[in-house]
């Protein structure tokens, strides 16, 4: 896997169950931000690089590994898991402290 960004992003009470479990939902969002970041860095509008490349994501796949909670400080990785002529895969993987928290891949496919 290629490492391609990484952000730091903190942990509101939004973000989490009492048990300092992740939502799946606010995974998502920590993921999308890491690769919106991302395409930002690289010069390129966010709302222009969507609207010219679609690439919906069809997979969506996360493992939760050590609770969160309000105020922790996490750092999420985005890197390129693979790629072919139809889809891209991107994998994230979200530490607090140097320790992985938790991961999510995502599938896209090109159009």
């Amino acid at each position: 896997m290629k490492l391609l960004h990484t952000i730091q992003e903190i942990v509101y009470l939004e973000h989490t169950d009492a048990a300092g479990i992740i939502y799946f939902a606010s995974l998502q969002s920590f993921a999308h931000r890491a690769f919106e970041h991302f395409v930002s860095s690289k010069g390129f509008k966010f709302h222009r690089f969507i609207q010219r490349f679609a690439f919906p994501i069809v997979h969506v796949q996360a493992e939760y590994y050590l609770p969160c909670f309000v105020g922790d400080v996490l750092t999420i990785s985005l890197y390129l898991q693979s790629r072919s002529l139809h889809s891209l895969r991107f994998h994230y993987r979200i530490l607090k402290h140097h320790h992985l928290v938790a991961s999510i891949s995502m599938k896209h496919v090109l159009k």
